[in-house]
């Protein structure tokens, strides 16, 4: 039998696709809540709190997440490491590396501590070398101030200008005394006495005397002047 269409207070073709009674809108109110995905104020058994958290989370989540958590467990199982062991057997694997590494940590630490104290000491050392050397520098300041006191001082002083003035007189002497020789060695007179000295050798004195054994040096300077074995 069909029903009326009426413009107030009667069924329209929604009302016919989910029927007439309140089963069809509680229907109709459940799938829109599915869909929006807030179980929790629809469903009766979670507001009297009869369903766990982890229950909750399950039928909050979308289907595939509810799929996946349904096979982690089976997955963790299945995990195999690049050399064949399962997770569980890597885990317990990398236990015993940690506790294999921890002796090699507290002997790195214990040497780290020992280089720590060696370098205190010889940071302690450079200190001290740096203290000594600034008062050796400022015993060789004090020294240097005293050297300039003493040199500066009048009686150093004239005694310095006293031994200039007799250095420039003794080097005057001396050039008088090369140029006096100097003039006796060009004069005239002295000149053939020179050459017949000069001329003489050993073998003219031997001859010229032979009860004489050899030539000795004294010979010569017997013969000449302290001057002419000087210039010559």
């Amino acid at each position: 039998m069909l029903l009326p269409r009426t413009s107030a207070g009667g069924h329209d073709a929604e009302s016919l696709k989910f029927g007439r009674t309140t089963g069809g809108f509680r229907h109709r109110s459940l799938a829109a809540s599915k869909s929006s995905g807030s179980l929790t104020t629809q469903l009766p058994e979670l507001r009297r709190g009869s369903v766990s958290e982890s229950r909750l989370l399950i039928l909050d989540a979308s289907p595939g997440q509810r799929r996946s958590s349904r096979r982690e467990p089976r997955v963790l199982e299945e995990t195999r490491c690049s050399d064949g062991l399962s997770a569980s057997e890597c885990m317990a694997r990398a236990r015993q590396i940690l506790a294999s590494s921890r002796t090699g940590v507290e002997a790195a630490e214990r040497e780290l501590d020992e280089r720590g104290e060696a370098l205190a000491e010889c940071r302690e050392g450079l200190d001290a070398c740096g203290r000594l050397l600034m008062a050796t520098g400022y015993r060789l300041e004090e020294r240097h101030q005293q050297l300039w006191a003493c040199q500066s001082s009048p009686s150093v002083v004239r005694t310095r200008e006293k031994g200039e003035e007799a250095t420039r007189m003794a080097d005057q002497a001396v050039r008088r005394t090369l140029l006096l020789r100097a003039d006796l060695a060009d004069s005239p007179a002295r000149r053939p006495a020179q050459e017949d000295l000069f001329d003489e050798s050993p073998r003219r004195a031997a001859r010229r005397s032979p009860e004489k054994a050899a030539w000795h040096p004294m010979d010569c300077l017997n013969r000449r002047s302290t001057t002419d074995v000087l210039i010559y």
